[in-house]
Parts: C-alpha cells; structure tokens; sequence
C-alpha cells in the first residue's frame, strides 16, 4: 500500500527535492501551496506525475481539515519564512507565522490523525550563537518550534522528527540567499561572456555583505534524502543534519568566480546594508552520529556543489539574462 504523504511549504528548493524523492519512493502524494501562489513557482511541481497540489494559507483550520481528510501516514513541514536578514527587519511576522503555522499541525495531528508521522525541518539557527542560543528572530522561532515538537511527543505521544538542518542549498536556489545569488550571477555573467568581449565596466557589481563567516552547506536533495531515512525509523527525535563541512564564505565566492575562470574582486562589491545586526561567525558543528549510523552521507562537498549548481544554471533556459542584481 502506498504511503499517504503531505508536505507543507510547496514551490521551495526542497519541496521540489523531496516530491521527487518521495514520488519515486511510490507515495500518495500531496503538497501544499500558498494560496497566493504564482503559476511560475508551481510549475515544476505541475510536472511531475502523480502529484495533488492544494492551495493552504496555514491557518489552523485548513490543516485541520486536509490533515482530518488525507489522514496521512507521514507529515512534512517545510513551510516558513526563512530569510534570516528578513526575520530582523519584520520579526514579529517571521516568528508568529514560523510558530503558529506548526502549531496547527500540531493540534491537527493531536485531535485527528495521531499515527501520523511528522518532520519539521528546523535550522542550525536554533543553536548558532554563543551557548548555542539563536542570534536571530529567525532563530528564536526555529527554536521555539523545538521546543513545542518536545512537548508534544512527550504528552501525546506524537512521533515528531526535528531536523536541525544547516544550510542547505542547489541550484533551485532563491537568489534571496548568498548562496543562490551568487551562482545566479556567476551563471549569467558566463552567458554573456561572448557578448561583452571581455569588457566588464558595464556589468552590474554583485553586492554582498559580511563574508567573514563559515557555514556548513549541503546539497539540498541529499538533506532531503536525510528526512526520509530519518523518518523511516521507530524513533524519533532532534538530529543535526550538516556535511561535516565548514566554508569560509569569501571561499564558497572565490570558487564560483573561478569555475569560469574569473577573479571575484573585479565583480564584488561590499554593501553595508547587507550585513546582519546580529550574526556569528564561526559555526559550531554539532555530532551527527544518528544519521551517519544509518548510512547518510552528501553526495557531494561544498566545492563541488557550487560547480554542479553554476552548470545547472547555465544549461537551464528559464535563467533571466540580466546583468544588474
């Protein structure tokens, strides 16, 4: 019998990764979307066969009902405002949305459907600062979410997994995040190429803030293969999912530039405005025994994510070709 699966949070990077995990696995699946969707970021969800999409807003009673109604056998919360630098420029949104949202699923899965499984995809922002203590709203809402996925499990029993994700990321990417920006421009800077001749004066400088951290990046499918694995098994729990690997940020930058050999200093530029009120430097890698004792491991290093994403980017034709970010 096919495995009933919902995922909250479609059109994200890792909703299109875990769809298409969990479609080959053989699921009945369903996603949900925000009701404000645009047909562009559902797209690639419409193409992949055997999918329901359903528009929720996340209000309590709309998870109530598809919950109560699909009675799912597995329960995967993606959805949240993830931006770190928005969480401090609108706090209050970030962390009453990132808390009430789960918490709806929560209740629903209490009242209605209480053997269903259920992932929440949690942040090392939770555990980021000084003391392992968030540095962020973002953070402080991640966190707090922990600690209701702690109480639930042990007043009723739910099996909740909370996947303490460092960063992840692909070349699906939101330009939203350092990550996916600078692929994005490094990918359009090697499109036209040809076009310029080698005169750069009129390419628009890439802006970027604080390059002084170290962050541990994954490959956002290989994360995704960590939820199921984590999932599939008779206990549940917190897990710190990362791959064990620390890159300087002004490195994950360099080897983008240099991938279509090309220094990053000609092109980078410095923005004051970018930079965090709050943020630490250096991260600390938690153990991950769990996962690694149940066979896990990134199908790739940090390096050579950045090259995959750069080609991906290239070969795709949806890429907008524009010099100015």
């Amino acid at each position: 019998m096919s495995i009933r699966s919902i995922i909250f949070g479609a059109t994200g990077q890792d909703a299109y990764f875990l769809s298409k995990l969990l479609l080959a696995r053989g699921d009945k699946l369903t996603c949900c979307h925000k009701i404000n969707a645009s047909d562009r970021s559902l797209y690639d969800f419409t193409q992949l066969n055997g999918i329901k999409l359903e528009a929720c807003d996340m209000h309590p009673a709309e998870t109530q009902r598809l919950i109560s109604l699909i009675q799912p056998d597995e329960i995967y919360n993606l959805a949240a405002i993830s931006s770190v630098a928005n969480s401090f420029k609108s706090p209050l949104s970030v962390i009453s949305n990132n808390i009430n949202s789960h918490l709806g699923i929560l209740e629903a899965v209490r009242e209605f459907s209480k053997d269903s499984k259920i992932y929440y995809a949690g942040s090392s922002e939770e555990l980021i600062g000084v003391n392992a203590r968030p540095t962020s709203p973002y953070g402080v809402s991640k966190d707090a979410v922990r600690s209701l996925n702690d109480i639930y499990r042990r007043s009723y029993g739910l099996f909740i997994v909370h996947a303490q994700n460092f960063n992840h990321s692909s070349y699906r990417q939101s330009p939203e995040f350092l990550f996916g920006k600078v692929i994005r421009y490094v990918a359009n800077l090697s499109k036209n190429m040809d076009a310029m001749y080698g005169n750069w004066s009129h390419y628009g400088k890439l802006k970027l803030g604080n390059l002084n951290s170290y962050r541990s990046i994954s490959y956002a499918e290989d994360v995704m293969r960590a939820a199921i694995l984590l999932m599939g098994q008779k206990e549940d729990g917190n897990c710190a999912v990362h791959n064990k690997e620390l890159t300087h940020m002004q490195n994950l930058v360099m080897w983008a530039f240099e991938y279509i050999h090309h220094n990053y200093r000609d092109f980078v530029e410095f923005d004051a405005t970018l930079v965090r009120p709050s943020e630490d430097e250096l991260l600390r890698l938690p153990p991950d025994f769990r996962l690694r004792g149940l066979g896990w491991k990134p199908s790739c290093n940090t390096k050579e994510l950045v090259e995959m994403s750069i080609d991906k980017l290239i070969d795709n034709t949806f890429l907008v070709n524009s010099y100015v970010y």
